[in-house]
């Protein structure tokens, strides 16, 4: 079974791109507790699920005007 795009799994590299920014931008919201929540499977890269980094961007979402 294929993944899907939900489940996509970003290096920090492709999630620098995806946010134009620099990779160290990635690490430094980490380090303070406002980045996207990562995954290092079997100890090794850290990587992000495509959802995660969804939700995480939903939360700086414009609300809509009413």
């Amino acid at each position: 079974m294929a993944p899907t795009p939900s489940d996509e799994l970003l290096t920090v590299q492709e999630l620098a791109h995806m946010l134009r920014v620099p990779i160290q931008s990635i690490y430094d919201m980490r380090h303070r507790g406002k980045g996207p929540r990562g995954i290092r499977p079997t100890g090794g890269k850290l990587l992000f699920r495509r959802s995660d980094v969804d939700a995480w961007l939903e939360q700086y979402a414009d609300a809509e005007a009413v």
